[in-house]
């Protein structure tokens, strides 16, 4: 009887966990499969590896925050404008992806505490991950993550995640002088991908980032949040991208040509708290909450 509540559980989670991800989306079509591996994203379809029976918080909270963190890409991000515009150079072209990714969240939990907190779990799980907390220098290497996280308190008001704040202070002395108000400034930008691009560009030539993109065509089309054919890649690690350039990269997950939406708020999902799933019928609460 005990397991096979268990997997009830398991499955209501599961449930619960895909109706949010289309909400957060806004795509019907959007659909959440779990298995043994992931996360990785193919088309309309985000793979995740599922938590295990008995719903471990940690494993609730890492799935959660991945989920999230695709929609909320789904939901806010233009392949196409970010290919146009993104920067020559591997490590310019790296925090340009990283800090796209952070508007996106940053877009996406503005009215949503519960998602918020999601993101905040997993970015919060990576960087342990990755050793931050445990820093004793400051490695270069972490440029791209440093500078992401300074983007998000400025852009949220929400600190660094307790493993990555050593890394984070760290950098904070070099990069405030330097680049400490655009960052500010992101905050009124980051609605639209477009002008948030070129406050982007903005840090990277400052930094001294060559690069060997075309200019920025004042003058082009998809000025908005997202563009208006809705398309939007969504790429990572060997996969391609439309357009010309690099793949794009998303933290934790692989993002294979998936579309976006042409909205440009969360509308009828402000007073929606989906960081505890609670999605009408399918709402449960869940172990670990």
């Amino acid at each position: 009887m005990a397991e096979t509540d268990s997997q009830g559980a398991l499955e209501a989670f599961r449930q619960s966990t895909s109706g949010a991800s289309r909400a957060i989306a806004r795509r019907e079509e959007f659909e959440v499969e779990f298995g043994a591996d992931g996360p990785m994203a193919a088309g309309n379809v985000l793979h995740l590896k599922s938590p295990g029976e008995g719903l471990p918080y940690a494993e609730v909270a890492r799935v959660r925050g991945q989920a999230d963190a695709a929609s909320v890409r789904m939901r806010h991000h233009d392949g196409e404008i970010h290919a146009r515009l993104a920067p020559g150079g591997d490590i310019a072209r790296r925090i340009f992806d990283k800090l796209e990714q952070t508007r996106c969240e940053a877009l996406g939990s503005r009215h949503m505490s519960g998602v918020a907190e999601n993101l905040g779990a997993a970015l919060e799980e990576r960087f342990r991950l990755a050793g931050y907390d445990a820093a004793i220098e400051r490695d270069d290497s972490a440029l791209p993550d440093a500078l992401a996280l300074l983007a998000r308190e400025a852009m949220t008001g929400a600190a660094p995640p307790p493993s990555a704040q050593r890394m984070v202070d760290m950098w904070r002395d070099d990069l405030q002088p330097k680049v400490g108000e655009l960052l500010e400034h992101l905050s009124e930008d980051y609605v639209d991908q477009r002008s948030f691009a070129k406050r982007m560009r903005s840090i990277l030539e400052i930094l001294g980032f060559p690069d060997d993109s075309p200019e920025i065509d004042e003058d082009s089309d998809g000025d908005g949040e997202e563009g208006d054919d809705g398309s939007s890649a969504l790429n990572e690690g060997e996969s391609g991208e439309e357009g010309d350039g690099d793949p794009e990269q998303m933290d934790g997950v692989d993002m294979r040509d998936s579309a976006g939406d042409s909205s440009d708020d969360m509308d009828n999902l402000d007073d929606m708290d989906l960081g505890s799933q609670e999605m009408g019928d399918e709402s449960q609460e869940m172990p670990g909450e």
